[in-house]
């Protein structure tokens, strides 16, 4: 199990970049999902624009099952993320629709 990321030019080739930098997960201190996760994204929705909002759908279900935390004056909201992740994925579906248009 991997997790890569190249943002040079060429880097942009590979679709498993694309969605990374789609969603945000571009930071190896924190990464999000593994290459093979988003691969498989990208076999099931056939184009990295839905493949980025499959990514995002998966991590909304997964930090909306975690609860926002509180221990005296530390306040952790792990809510906040499944909200982010949930709007993105409502984003990047529209803009993937926008580009499968047929053209007349």
């Amino acid at each position: 199990m991997t997790w890569t990321y190249d943002p040079t030019s060429t880097g942009f080739q590979d679709g498993t970049n694309v969605v990374r930098l789609l969603i945000g997960d571009t930071s190896s201190g924190d990464p999000l999902l593994l290459d093979e996760e988003i691969d498989f994204f990208i076999s099931l929705e056939g184009n990295n624009q839905s493949a980025a909002a499959r990514a995002c759908e998966a991590l909304w279900a997964e930090f909306a099952r975690q609860c926002d935390k509180t221990v005296g004056s530390l306040s952790i909201s792990l809510g906040q993320r499944a909200d982010h992740y949930k709007a993105l994925a409502a984003k990047l579906r529209a803009s993937a629709s926008s580009l499968a248009l047929p053209f007349f």
